[in-house]
């Protein structure tokens, strides 16, 4: 069995002043394509949602185990709210491609949760081992 995982945690307020200081640059910076689509218009919860994205991208580049390099960036991972609010993660086909030579049928399983100062999420990878 392949099993990873990943953790990662942010202050909302640190997040917030980025975004003030530099606007929709830094949104097209972290955000896919896809996210870019659905992003709130309200500044409050676009600084919730960016910050979910954010910390969910981390821990999922902790997953992978190869951090933000060899090809990885912020907008190589989409988090996709399914009907229910549930995470779902698309990776850019290059990463799935990397992911799949260390396991095969993977799957990953993100949980993100915001308490007042914090936004905290929590990546999981399992597979079957190569």
């Amino acid at each position: 069995m392949y099993f990873r995982q990943g953790i990662d945690i942010v202050e909302i307020r640190r997040i917030s002043k980025i975004y003030d200081k530099f606007g929709f640059n830094f949104l097209i910076k972290v955000l896919s394509k896809q996210e870019l689509k659905i992003i709130p218009t309200q500044k409050k919860r676009r600084i919730d949602f960016v910050s979910g994205r954010f910390v969910a991208k981390e821990a999922i580049a902790k997953a992978l185990g190869i951090g933000f390099r060899n090809g990885l960036s912020f907008k190589k991972i989409s988090v996709i709210n399914d009907n229910y609010g549930k995470p779902e993660i698309i990776l850019d086909r290059n990463i799935n491609q990397l992911l799949k030579k260390k396991t095969k049928d993977f799957n990953i399983l993100v949980s993100i949760s915001h308490e007042k100062k914090y936004c905290i999420a929590s990546a999981i990878i399992v597979g079957e081992k190569i």
